[in-house]
Protein backbone atom coordinates (compact mmCIF):
# COMPACT_ATOMS: atom_id res chain seq x y z
CA UNK A 1 0.00 0.00 0.00
CA UNK A 2 3.02 2.43 1.05
CA UNK A 3 4.66 1.66 -1.92
CA UNK A 4 1.59 2.42 -4.53
CA UNK A 5 1.09 5.53 -2.45
CA UNK A 6 4.70 6.30 -3.30
CA UNK A 7 4.80 5.49 -6.70
CA UNK A 8 1.50 7.26 -7.73
CA UNK A 9 2.94 10.17 -5.66
CA UNK A 10 5.87 10.72 -7.46
CA UNK A 11 3.88 10.45 -10.50
CA UNK A 12 2.25 13.58 -9.71
CA UNK A 13 5.62 15.08 -8.62
CA UNK A 14 6.55 14.05 -12.41
CA UNK A 15 3.32 14.79 -14.13
CA UNK A 16 3.60 18.88 -11.95
CA UNK A 17 6.89 19.27 -13.84
CA UNK A 18 5.63 18.21 -16.82
CA UNK A 19 3.05 20.67 -16.91
CA UNK A 20 5.13 23.18 -15.50
CA UNK A 21 7.43 23.07 -18.71
CA UNK A 22 4.51 23.22 -20.80
CA UNK A 23 3.12 26.40 -19.15
CA UNK A 24 6.22 27.84 -19.19
CA UNK A 25 6.20 29.21 -22.54
CA UNK A 26 3.90 31.39 -21.54
CA UNK A 27 6.16 33.16 -19.62
CA UNK A 28 8.93 33.86 -22.11
CA UNK A 29 9.07 37.40 -21.97
CA UNK A 30 8.33 39.14 -25.70
CA UNK A 31 11.09 39.50 -27.52
CA UNK A 32 13.30 36.38 -26.14
CA UNK A 33 15.21 34.39 -28.40
CA UNK A 34 17.24 32.26 -26.08
CA UNK A 35 17.38 28.56 -25.91
CA UNK A 36 19.51 27.27 -23.55
CA UNK A 37 20.40 23.92 -24.70
CA UNK A 38 23.59 23.38 -26.71
CA UNK A 39 23.60 21.88 -30.00
CA UNK A 40 24.82 18.26 -28.34
CA UNK A 41 22.13 18.43 -26.46
CA UNK A 42 19.49 19.43 -29.30
CA UNK A 43 21.11 16.93 -31.22
CA UNK A 44 18.99 14.23 -28.56
CA UNK A 45 16.13 16.16 -28.44
CA UNK A 46 15.62 16.19 -32.16
CA UNK A 47 15.99 12.69 -32.61
CA UNK A 48 14.17 11.34 -29.53
CA UNK A 49 11.01 14.01 -30.32
CA UNK A 50 11.35 12.70 -33.86
CA UNK A 51 11.36 8.87 -33.20
CA UNK A 52 8.58 9.44 -30.05
CA UNK A 53 6.41 11.59 -32.54
CA UNK A 54 6.23 8.31 -35.27
CA UNK A 55 6.82 5.56 -32.12
CA UNK A 56 4.77 6.60 -29.24
CA UNK A 57 1.14 5.79 -29.98
CA UNK A 58 -0.55 8.61 -28.03
CA UNK A 59 1.83 10.98 -29.61
CA UNK A 60 1.92 9.51 -33.46
CA UNK A 61 -2.11 9.85 -33.12
CA UNK A 62 -2.06 13.60 -31.71
CA UNK A 63 -3.59 12.86 -28.29
CA UNK A 64 -0.80 15.72 -27.18
CA UNK A 65 0.60 18.85 -28.75
CA UNK A 66 3.95 17.37 -29.62
CA UNK A 67 5.08 20.86 -31.51
CA UNK A 68 4.32 22.97 -28.32
CA UNK A 69 5.79 20.21 -25.55
CA UNK A 70 9.14 21.12 -27.60
CA UNK A 71 8.76 24.79 -27.87
CA UNK A 72 8.05 24.86 -24.63
CA UNK A 73 11.30 22.43 -24.00
CA UNK A 74 12.88 25.12 -26.02
CA UNK A 75 11.85 28.04 -24.30
CA UNK A 76 11.75 27.37 -21.19
CA UNK A 77 13.95 29.50 -19.08
CA UNK A 78 14.65 27.02 -16.41
CA UNK A 79 16.43 24.79 -18.15
CA UNK A 80 16.30 20.91 -17.47
CA UNK A 81 18.84 18.45 -18.44
CA UNK A 82 18.50 16.43 -21.26
CA UNK A 83 17.36 12.82 -19.53
CA UNK A 84 15.13 14.88 -17.09
CA UNK A 85 13.75 16.59 -20.33
CA UNK A 86 13.00 13.08 -21.42
CA UNK A 87 11.70 11.81 -18.58
CA UNK A 88 8.84 13.88 -18.82
CA UNK A 89 8.45 13.82 -22.28
CA UNK A 90 8.01 10.24 -21.47
CA UNK A 91 6.02 10.32 -18.40
CA UNK A 92 3.40 13.05 -20.71
CA UNK A 93 2.98 10.57 -23.07
CA UNK A 94 2.53 7.18 -21.37
CA UNK A 95 -0.34 8.66 -19.36
CA UNK A 96 -1.92 9.50 -22.02
CA UNK A 97 -4.70 7.38 -23.60
CA UNK A 98 -4.35 6.69 -27.44
CA UNK A 99 -6.67 4.79 -29.59
CA UNK A 100 -6.47 1.33 -30.91
CA UNK A 101 -6.10 2.07 -34.67
CA UNK A 102 -5.47 -0.51 -37.95
CA UNK A 103 -3.30 0.38 -40.20
CA UNK A 104 -4.63 -0.92 -44.27
CA UNK A 105 -2.74 -3.45 -44.66
CA UNK A 106 -1.28 -4.89 -48.37
CA UNK A 107 0.85 -7.13 -49.66
CA UNK A 108 4.74 -7.06 -49.86
CA UNK A 109 7.67 -9.26 -51.01
CA UNK A 110 10.26 -8.49 -48.40
CA UNK A 111 11.31 -5.67 -45.98
CA UNK A 112 14.11 -3.36 -46.94
CA UNK A 113 15.82 -1.98 -43.58
CA UNK A 114 18.83 0.21 -45.21
CA UNK A 115 17.42 3.35 -43.74
CA UNK A 116 16.48 1.66 -40.08
CA UNK A 117 19.19 1.92 -37.18
CA UNK A 118 18.45 2.43 -33.82
CA UNK A 119 22.41 2.11 -32.89
CA UNK A 120 22.02 6.21 -31.99
CA UNK A 121 19.67 5.12 -28.91
CA UNK A 122 22.33 2.74 -27.25
CA UNK A 123 25.52 4.74 -28.17
CA UNK A 124 23.69 8.16 -26.80
CA UNK A 125 25.43 9.32 -23.27
CA UNK A 126 22.69 11.67 -22.65
CA UNK A 127 19.85 9.16 -21.93
CA UNK A 128 19.53 6.80 -19.10
CA UNK A 129 19.46 3.40 -19.15
CA UNK A 130 15.56 3.08 -18.43
CA UNK A 131 15.20 5.83 -21.49
CA UNK A 132 16.98 4.13 -23.44
CA UNK A 133 14.73 0.81 -23.28
CA UNK A 134 11.84 2.31 -22.99
CA UNK A 135 12.58 3.31 -26.60
CA UNK A 136 13.56 0.03 -28.22
CA UNK A 137 10.32 -1.17 -26.20
CA UNK A 138 7.95 1.61 -28.55
CA UNK A 139 9.71 -0.12 -31.30
CA UNK A 140 8.81 -3.34 -30.61
CA UNK A 141 4.96 -2.84 -30.38
CA UNK A 142 4.42 0.06 -32.98
CA UNK A 143 0.81 1.76 -32.93
CA UNK A 144 -0.49 3.42 -36.25
CA UNK A 145 -0.35 7.55 -35.90
CA UNK A 146 -2.12 10.02 -37.96
CA UNK A 147 0.69 10.64 -40.72
CA UNK A 148 -0.10 8.97 -43.50
CA UNK A 149 -3.20 8.98 -46.09
CA UNK A 150 -4.55 6.04 -48.46
CA UNK A 151 -6.14 6.08 -52.08
CA UNK A 152 -6.77 2.81 -53.25
CA UNK A 153 -4.32 0.29 -52.60
CA UNK A 154 -1.16 3.24 -52.59
CA UNK A 155 -0.46 3.98 -49.23
CA UNK A 156 1.96 6.97 -48.91
CA UNK A 157 3.19 9.75 -46.04
CA UNK A 158 0.93 12.64 -45.61
CA UNK A 159 2.01 15.67 -43.70
CA UNK A 160 -1.60 17.40 -43.53
CA UNK A 161 -2.29 17.29 -40.33
CA UNK A 162 1.03 19.45 -39.25
CA UNK A 163 -0.02 22.43 -37.39
CA UNK A 164 1.59 25.96 -38.92
CA UNK A 165 2.68 29.14 -36.75
CA UNK A 166 4.08 32.61 -37.51
CA UNK A 167 6.37 32.63 -35.16
CA UNK A 168 10.11 33.33 -36.51
CA UNK A 169 12.39 32.76 -33.13
CA UNK A 170 14.97 30.27 -32.22
CA UNK A 171 12.43 28.06 -30.77
CA UNK A 172 10.06 27.95 -34.01
CA UNK A 173 13.42 27.58 -36.36
CA UNK A 174 14.65 24.56 -34.67
CA UNK A 175 10.81 23.09 -34.74
CA UNK A 176 10.69 23.48 -38.43
CA UNK A 177 13.77 21.80 -38.52
CA UNK A 178 13.51 18.91 -36.54
CA UNK A 179 9.98 18.67 -38.21
CA UNK A 180 11.37 18.48 -41.85
CA UNK A 181 14.08 16.43 -40.84
CA UNK A 182 12.66 13.50 -38.89
CA UNK A 183 9.91 13.00 -42.27
CA UNK A 184 13.37 12.41 -44.35
CA UNK A 185 14.59 10.21 -41.41
CA UNK A 186 11.45 7.50 -41.19
CA UNK A 187 10.07 8.16 -44.74
CA UNK A 188 12.26 9.34 -47.40
CA UNK A 189 13.04 5.74 -49.29
CA UNK A 190 16.25 6.53 -50.80
CA UNK A 191 17.77 8.03 -47.31
CA UNK A 192 20.47 5.43 -47.50
CA UNK A 193 21.82 7.28 -50.86
CA UNK A 194 22.46 10.64 -49.52
CA UNK A 195 25.40 12.44 -50.21
CA UNK A 196 25.85 12.82 -46.41
CA UNK A 197 25.09 10.99 -43.26
CA UNK A 198 21.51 12.11 -42.39
CA UNK A 199 22.74 13.22 -38.50
CA UNK A 200 25.54 14.47 -39.51
CA UNK A 201 23.20 16.97 -41.41
CA UNK A 202 21.06 17.46 -38.28
CA UNK A 203 24.26 18.44 -36.26
CA UNK A 204 25.30 20.96 -39.25
CA UNK A 205 21.90 22.31 -39.56
CA UNK A 206 21.28 22.71 -35.45
CA UNK A 207 24.09 25.28 -36.12
CA UNK A 208 22.63 26.94 -39.18
CA UNK A 209 19.35 27.10 -37.88
CA UNK A 210 20.34 28.31 -34.68
CA UNK A 211 22.36 31.26 -36.03
CA UNK A 212 20.04 31.71 -39.06
CA UNK A 213 18.37 35.35 -37.05
CA UNK A 214 17.74 37.32 -40.27
CA UNK A 215 14.51 36.56 -42.58
CA UNK A 216 17.81 36.13 -45.45
CA UNK A 217 20.10 33.85 -43.47
CA UNK A 218 17.10 31.81 -42.74
CA UNK A 219 15.64 31.37 -46.12
CA UNK A 220 19.33 30.18 -47.20
CA UNK A 221 19.10 27.59 -44.34
CA UNK A 222 16.22 26.44 -45.35
CA UNK A 223 17.58 26.29 -49.08
CA UNK A 224 20.76 24.59 -48.39
CA UNK A 225 18.60 21.99 -46.40
CA UNK A 226 16.17 21.11 -48.90
CA UNK A 227 19.25 20.76 -51.01
CA UNK A 228 20.76 18.09 -48.86
CA UNK A 229 18.01 15.60 -49.46
CA UNK A 230 20.00 14.91 -53.68
CA UNK A 231 17.01 14.74 -55.22
CA UNK A 232 15.91 16.43 -58.46
CA UNK A 233 11.84 15.75 -57.20
CA UNK A 234 12.63 18.19 -53.86
CA UNK A 235 11.96 22.44 -54.35
CA UNK A 236 10.46 24.53 -51.54
CA UNK A 237 7.35 26.23 -52.18
CA UNK A 238 6.97 28.63 -52.50
CA UNK A 239 10.74 29.78 -53.70
CA UNK A 240 13.19 31.23 -51.64
CA UNK A 241 15.50 31.70 -55.06
CA UNK A 242 14.51 35.36 -55.26
CA UNK A 243 16.75 35.98 -52.11
CA UNK A 244 19.05 33.43 -52.32
CA UNK A 245 20.36 33.81 -55.94
CA UNK A 246 18.88 37.10 -56.40
CA UNK A 247 15.87 38.26 -58.21
CA UNK A 248 17.25 39.48 -61.99
CA UNK A 249 18.65 37.08 -64.36
CA UNK A 250 20.24 37.17 -67.88
CA UNK A 251 18.13 39.32 -70.94
CA UNK A 252 18.57 36.17 -72.76
CA UNK A 253 18.17 32.16 -72.55
CA UNK A 254 20.71 29.60 -73.19
CA UNK A 255 21.94 25.93 -72.75
CA UNK A 256 24.86 24.59 -71.82
CA UNK A 257 27.35 22.62 -74.15
CA UNK A 258 30.35 21.15 -71.91
CA UNK A 259 31.39 24.30 -70.30
CA UNK A 260 29.80 26.75 -72.47
CA UNK A 261 26.97 29.04 -72.34
CA UNK A 262 25.30 29.26 -75.49
CA UNK A 263 23.17 32.25 -76.02
CA UNK A 264 19.04 30.55 -77.88
CA UNK A 265 16.60 33.03 -77.15
CA UNK A 266 16.63 36.62 -76.86
CA UNK A 267 14.32 37.88 -73.36
CA UNK A 268 14.64 41.87 -73.42
CA UNK A 269 15.68 42.78 -76.99
CA UNK A 270 16.82 46.31 -76.00
CA UNK A 271 19.27 44.41 -73.07
CA UNK A 272 21.00 42.09 -75.79
CA UNK A 273 21.37 45.08 -78.13
CA UNK A 274 22.95 47.42 -76.09
CA UNK A 275 25.27 44.99 -75.46
CA UNK A 276 25.95 43.38 -78.43
CA UNK A 277 24.70 39.93 -77.82
CA UNK A 278 22.68 37.56 -80.50
CA UNK A 279 21.75 33.97 -80.37
CA UNK A 280 24.30 31.75 -80.94
CA UNK A 281 26.61 33.95 -79.40
CA UNK A 282 29.06 32.14 -76.96
CA UNK A 283 30.00 33.24 -73.13
CA UNK A 284 32.77 31.51 -71.31
CA UNK A 285 33.25 33.70 -68.33
CA UNK A 286 30.77 35.49 -66.18
CA UNK A 287 32.00 38.10 -64.18
CA UNK A 288 35.34 36.90 -64.79
CA UNK A 289 34.42 32.99 -63.76
CA UNK A 290 34.22 30.14 -65.61
CA UNK A 291 30.71 27.99 -65.66
CA UNK A 292 32.32 25.21 -63.54
CA UNK A 293 33.41 27.79 -60.68
CA UNK A 294 30.08 29.27 -60.24
CA UNK A 295 28.55 25.39 -60.56
CA UNK A 296 31.00 24.55 -57.90
CA UNK A 297 29.85 27.74 -55.60
CA UNK A 298 25.92 27.35 -56.23
CA UNK A 299 25.32 23.55 -56.51
CA UNK A 300 24.65 23.23 -52.55
CA UNK A 301 21.66 25.42 -53.29
CA UNK A 302 20.18 23.19 -55.91
CA UNK A 303 18.88 19.51 -55.23
CA UNK A 304 20.00 17.38 -57.19
CA UNK A 305 19.86 13.85 -57.11
CA UNK A 306 23.26 14.01 -59.61
CA UNK A 307 25.43 16.00 -61.62
CA UNK A 308 23.50 16.25 -65.14
CA UNK A 309 20.35 17.87 -62.98
CA UNK A 310 23.24 20.19 -61.67
CA UNK A 311 24.03 21.31 -64.82
CA UNK A 312 20.66 21.61 -66.22
CA UNK A 313 19.36 23.58 -63.57
CA UNK A 314 22.32 26.25 -64.08
CA UNK A 315 19.66 27.93 -65.97
CA UNK A 316 18.66 28.74 -61.97
CA UNK A 317 21.54 30.46 -61.18
CA UNK A 318 24.22 31.02 -63.51
CA UNK A 319 23.33 34.63 -64.79
CA UNK A 320 21.41 35.14 -61.25
CA UNK A 321 22.16 37.89 -58.81
CA UNK A 322 21.30 41.04 -57.10
CA UNK A 323 23.11 43.72 -58.59
CA UNK A 324 22.38 44.96 -62.14
CA UNK A 325 25.18 44.77 -64.89
CA UNK A 326 27.36 41.66 -65.70
CA UNK A 327 30.56 41.41 -67.26
CA UNK A 328 30.57 38.28 -69.94
CA UNK A 329 33.06 37.01 -72.18
CA UNK A 330 33.39 34.65 -74.72
CA UNK A 331 32.96 34.52 -78.95
CA UNK A 332 30.20 36.27 -81.54
CA UNK A 333 28.34 33.75 -83.73
CA UNK A 334 30.90 34.82 -86.29
CA UNK A 335 33.59 34.25 -84.37
CA UNK A 336 34.83 37.56 -83.24
CA UNK A 337 35.81 38.43 -79.81
CA UNK A 338 32.77 39.00 -77.24
CA UNK A 339 33.59 41.05 -74.08
CA UNK A 340 30.39 43.25 -72.77
CA UNK A 341 28.32 44.09 -70.28
CA UNK A 342 24.68 43.65 -69.73
CA UNK A 343 21.79 44.51 -67.43
CA UNK A 344 19.94 41.76 -65.68
CA UNK A 345 16.23 42.44 -66.32
CA UNK A 346 14.14 40.44 -63.40
CA UNK A 347 13.19 36.70 -63.38
CA UNK A 348 10.38 34.63 -62.17
CA UNK A 349 11.34 31.10 -61.23
CA UNK A 350 9.77 28.14 -62.30
CA UNK A 351 8.22 30.16 -64.89
CA UNK A 352 11.52 30.05 -66.66
CA UNK A 353 11.95 26.83 -66.46
CA UNK A 354 15.41 25.66 -68.24
CA UNK A 355 13.88 23.74 -70.71
CA UNK A 356 12.22 27.47 -72.41
CA UNK A 357 16.11 28.08 -73.16
CA UNK A 358 16.00 25.03 -75.84
CA UNK A 359 16.16 26.20 -79.38
CA UNK A 360 13.52 24.91 -81.43
CA UNK A 361 15.27 21.60 -82.89
CA UNK A 362 15.36 20.56 -85.99
CA UNK A 363 16.23 17.39 -87.65
CA UNK A 364 18.71 17.20 -90.80
CA UNK A 365 18.79 14.33 -92.49
CA UNK A 366 20.01 13.92 -96.11
CA UNK A 367 19.48 17.33 -97.39
CA UNK A 368 16.76 18.28 -95.46
CA UNK A 369 15.30 19.40 -92.34
CA UNK A 370 12.13 18.63 -90.49
CA UNK A 371 10.41 20.42 -87.72
CA UNK A 372 9.98 17.93 -84.73
CA UNK A 373 7.09 19.07 -83.48
CA UNK A 374 5.08 22.39 -83.96
CA UNK A 375 1.25 23.85 -84.36
CA UNK A 376 -0.59 23.33 -87.28
CA UNK A 377 -3.06 26.29 -87.63
CA UNK A 378 -5.15 24.37 -90.29
CA UNK A 379 -5.70 21.49 -88.51
CA UNK A 380 -5.95 23.94 -84.96
CA UNK A 381 -3.39 21.02 -82.99
CA UNK A 382 -0.20 20.17 -82.15
CA UNK A 383 1.85 18.30 -84.85
CA UNK A 384 4.35 15.73 -82.99
CA UNK A 385 5.24 12.92 -85.22
CA UNK A 386 6.19 12.65 -88.94
CA UNK A 387 7.95 9.84 -90.92
CA UNK A 388 10.22 9.93 -93.69
CA UNK A 389 12.91 7.37 -95.57
CA UNK A 390 10.28 4.81 -93.90
CA UNK A 391 11.74 5.68 -89.95
CA UNK A 392 9.11 7.66 -88.16
CA UNK A 393 9.22 10.33 -85.23
CA UNK A 394 7.00 10.41 -82.11
CA UNK A 395 7.44 13.31 -79.35
CA UNK A 396 6.44 11.42 -76.64
CA UNK A 397 5.44 14.37 -74.28
CA UNK A 398 2.92 15.24 -76.93
CA UNK A 399 1.83 12.14 -77.79
CA UNK A 400 -2.13 11.89 -77.29
CA UNK A 401 -3.78 8.59 -75.82
CA UNK A 402 -6.39 8.47 -78.43
CA UNK A 403 -3.99 8.59 -81.56
CA UNK A 404 -2.08 5.35 -80.33
CA UNK A 405 -4.04 3.38 -82.64
CA UNK A 406 -4.01 4.95 -85.53
CA UNK A 407 -0.41 6.16 -85.09
CA UNK A 408 0.73 3.10 -84.74
CA UNK A 409 -1.51 1.28 -86.87
CA UNK A 410 0.14 3.76 -89.99
CA UNK A 411 3.52 3.14 -88.48
CA UNK A 412 4.01 -0.83 -88.28
CA UNK A 413 5.72 -0.82 -91.63
CA UNK A 414 8.65 1.60 -90.87
CA UNK A 415 12.33 0.63 -90.40
CA UNK A 416 12.00 1.80 -87.13
CA UNK A 417 10.51 4.60 -84.67
CA UNK A 418 11.92 7.46 -82.42
CA UNK A 419 10.56 7.75 -79.57
CA UNK A 420 11.37 11.22 -77.67
CA UNK A 421 11.25 11.11 -73.80
CA UNK A 422 12.85 14.61 -72.99
CA UNK A 423 9.52 16.37 -72.67
CA UNK A 424 7.06 15.45 -69.62
CA UNK A 425 4.07 13.28 -70.21
CA UNK A 426 2.35 10.94 -67.27
CA UNK A 427 -0.91 10.02 -68.81
CA UNK A 428 -1.29 6.22 -67.37
CA UNK A 429 -3.04 5.93 -70.59
CA UNK A 430 -0.06 6.03 -72.98
CA UNK A 431 1.02 2.42 -71.57
CA UNK A 432 -1.40 1.65 -74.61
CA UNK A 433 1.03 2.06 -76.94
CA UNK A 434 3.64 -1.30 -75.15
CA UNK A 435 0.71 -3.56 -76.87
CA UNK A 436 2.08 -2.40 -80.30
CA UNK A 437 6.04 -2.65 -79.25
CA UNK A 438 6.21 -6.39 -77.59
CA UNK A 439 5.03 -9.41 -78.43
CA UNK A 440 4.09 -10.35 -74.91
CA UNK A 441 3.45 -8.93 -71.84
CA UNK A 442 6.44 -7.01 -69.92
CA UNK A 443 7.83 -7.19 -66.26
CA UNK A 444 9.57 -3.62 -65.62
CA UNK A 445 10.03 -2.69 -62.17
CA UNK A 446 9.21 -2.56 -58.07
CA UNK A 447 8.89 -0.02 -55.93
CA UNK A 448 8.79 0.42 -51.81
CA UNK A 449 6.13 2.25 -49.80
CA UNK A 450 6.70 3.15 -46.04
CA UNK A 451 5.40 0.60 -43.27
CA UNK A 452 3.94 3.03 -41.41
CA UNK A 453 3.34 0.92 -38.14
CA UNK A 454 7.53 0.51 -38.57
CA UNK A 455 8.51 3.86 -39.34
CA UNK A 456 11.85 3.93 -41.51
CA UNK A 457 10.96 0.66 -42.88
CA UNK A 458 10.01 0.19 -45.88
CA UNK A 459 8.15 -2.83 -48.08
CA UNK A 460 8.99 -4.21 -51.41
CA UNK A 461 6.23 -4.50 -53.55
CA UNK A 462 6.27 -6.45 -56.58
CA UNK A 463 5.19 -3.88 -58.91
CA UNK A 464 5.37 -0.10 -59.80
CA UNK A 465 1.66 0.94 -60.72
CA UNK A 466 -0.87 -1.45 -58.96
CA UNK A 467 -1.32 -5.22 -59.17
CA UNK A 468 -3.35 -5.40 -62.31
CA UNK A 469 -0.91 -3.36 -64.32
CA UNK A 470 2.28 -5.52 -63.22
CA UNK A 471 2.85 -6.10 -66.51
CA UNK A 472 2.66 -4.07 -69.44
CA UNK A 473 2.02 -5.04 -73.20
CA UNK A 474 0.09 -7.94 -74.44
CA UNK A 475 0.95 -11.13 -76.25
CA UNK A 476 0.69 -10.19 -79.83
CA UNK A 477 3.01 -12.08 -82.43
CA UNK A 478 2.27 -9.01 -84.81
CA UNK A 479 4.35 -6.51 -82.84
CA UNK A 480 6.34 -3.92 -83.99
CA UNK A 481 9.30 -5.54 -85.68
CA UNK A 482 11.21 -2.77 -86.76
CA UNK A 483 14.47 -0.91 -84.62
CA UNK A 484 12.77 1.29 -81.59
CA UNK A 485 15.18 3.78 -80.24
CA UNK A 486 14.28 6.16 -77.24
CA UNK A 487 16.19 9.35 -77.07
CA UNK A 488 16.11 10.88 -73.15
CA UNK A 489 18.76 13.23 -71.79
CA UNK A 490 18.53 15.44 -68.41
CA UNK A 491 15.55 16.41 -68.93
CA UNK A 492 13.76 13.17 -68.53
CA UNK A 493 12.21 13.04 -65.31
CA UNK A 494 10.01 11.01 -63.01
CA UNK A 495 7.43 9.79 -65.32
CA UNK A 496 9.11 9.61 -68.28
CA UNK A 497 12.04 7.90 -66.37
CA UNK A 498 9.38 5.31 -65.74
CA UNK A 499 8.33 5.20 -69.85
CA UNK A 500 11.97 4.74 -70.25
CA UNK A 501 11.94 1.73 -67.67
CA UNK A 502 9.72 0.03 -69.86
CA UNK A 503 10.87 0.80 -73.16
CA UNK A 504 14.40 -0.91 -72.17
CA UNK A 505 12.24 -3.60 -72.08
CA UNK A 506 10.62 -3.85 -75.64
CA UNK A 507 12.82 -5.99 -78.28
CA UNK A 508 15.13 -4.35 -80.36
CA UNK A 509 15.46 -0.91 -78.87
CA UNK A 510 18.43 1.26 -78.64
CA UNK A 511 18.29 4.42 -75.85
CA UNK A 512 20.38 7.37 -77.03
CA UNK A 513 21.06 11.06 -75.28
CA UNK A 514 22.38 11.14 -71.87
CA UNK A 515 22.03 10.40 -68.02
CA UNK A 516 17.96 11.07 -67.03
CA UNK A 517 17.43 13.61 -64.10
CA UNK A 518 17.02 10.18 -61.42
CA UNK A 519 13.99 11.54 -59.49
CA UNK A 520 11.27 8.92 -59.98
CA UNK A 521 8.29 8.36 -56.84
CA UNK A 522 5.57 10.15 -55.62
CA UNK A 523 6.24 13.67 -55.34
CA UNK A 524 5.14 14.20 -51.51
CA UNK A 525 5.02 17.45 -49.63
CA UNK A 526 6.29 18.26 -45.72
CA UNK A 527 4.62 20.63 -44.78
CA UNK A 528 6.35 23.72 -42.85
CA UNK A 529 5.19 25.61 -39.81
CA UNK A 530 4.63 28.76 -42.41
CA UNK A 531 2.87 26.28 -44.48
CA UNK A 532 5.12 26.54 -47.13
CA UNK A 533 6.82 23.21 -48.24
CA UNK A 534 9.52 20.97 -49.22
CA UNK A 535 8.94 18.44 -52.15
CA UNK A 536 10.65 14.86 -52.18
CA UNK A 537 10.23 11.36 -53.27
CA UNK A 538 7.98 9.55 -50.87
CA UNK A 539 8.08 5.82 -52.85
CA UNK A 540 10.83 3.97 -54.21
CA UNK A 541 11.09 2.96 -57.77
CA UNK A 542 13.34 -0.47 -58.82
CA UNK A 543 14.38 -2.51 -61.95
CA UNK A 544 13.15 -5.69 -61.44
CA UNK A 545 16.58 -6.90 -60.02
CA UNK A 546 16.25 -3.91 -57.32
CA UNK A 547 18.62 -1.89 -59.07
CA UNK A 548 18.18 1.68 -58.47
CA UNK A 549 16.95 4.39 -61.25
CA UNK A 550 16.52 6.97 -58.54
CA UNK A 551 20.12 9.63 -58.68
CA UNK A 552 21.24 6.89 -60.88
CA UNK A 553 18.68 7.68 -63.68
CA UNK A 554 18.56 5.42 -66.84
CA UNK A 555 21.68 5.14 -68.54
CA UNK A 556 21.76 5.25 -72.32
CA UNK A 557 23.09 2.66 -74.78
CA UNK A 558 24.68 5.54 -76.89
CA UNK A 559 25.76 8.58 -75.14
CA UNK A 560 24.87 11.52 -77.89
CA UNK A 561 25.01 15.63 -76.01
CA UNK A 562 24.08 18.38 -77.84
CA UNK A 563 27.40 20.46 -78.80
CA UNK A 564 28.04 24.66 -79.70
CA UNK A 565 27.53 24.19 -82.86
CA UNK A 566 24.68 21.89 -83.08
CA UNK A 567 22.68 24.41 -80.41
CA UNK A 568 23.77 27.42 -83.13
CA UNK A 569 22.36 25.49 -86.13
CA UNK A 570 19.36 23.95 -84.04
CA UNK A 571 20.40 20.76 -85.12
CA UNK A 572 19.30 17.99 -82.64
CA UNK A 573 21.80 15.52 -82.54
CA UNK A 574 20.08 12.81 -80.78
CA UNK A 575 17.37 12.85 -83.35
CA UNK A 576 20.02 12.64 -86.03
CA UNK A 577 22.40 10.05 -84.71
CA UNK A 578 18.44 7.82 -83.69
CA UNK A 579 18.04 8.62 -87.92
CA UNK A 580 21.15 7.11 -88.86
CA UNK A 581 21.42 4.11 -86.60
CA UNK A 582 17.59 2.87 -88.32
CA UNK A 583 18.86 3.65 -91.59
CA UNK A 584 22.02 1.02 -91.16
CA UNK A 585 24.96 4.24 -90.89
CA UNK A 586 23.43 6.57 -94.05
CA UNK A 587 23.03 10.11 -93.42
Amino acid sequence: MVNSYLAHMKFLLVLSISLACLTSYAQVKPGSDKVLYNNTELFTLGKVWGFMKYYQPAVSQGKLDWDQILLSTLNDPAKKGVSKTVEIWMALAQNTNYDAVAIKGFAFDSVDVRNFNLNWINKNTLLTTNQKKALHEMVSRPAVGNYWSATGERLYYSSSTEKTYTGKSTAYRILNLFRAWNIIEYFYPYKYQLDNNWDQVLKTNITAFVNANTDLSYKKALTLFSATINDSHTSLEPTYNYDVLGAFTSPFKFQLAGDDVVVTKIVNAAACDAAGIGVGDVITLINGQTVPQIINRLKAFIPASNESVTRREAYSYLFSGAEEAVTASGRKLNGQQLNTTFKRVKRVFYDEWDKDGLPDYKLFYKGKTYPLSYYDEQQKRAVYDFTTDKIAYIDFALLEPKRIDSIMKLYMDQKGIVFDLRGYNDDGNLMKIFDYLSPEPMYFGIKSQPLFNMPGKFAFRDHIINDELKYIGKKNPNYFKGKVVVLINEHTQSAEELWAMVFKKVPNVTLIGSQTAGADGAKTPIKLIDGSKIIFSGLGIYYPDGKETQRVGIVPDVVVKQTVESLQQSRDLLTESAFKLIAGGAN
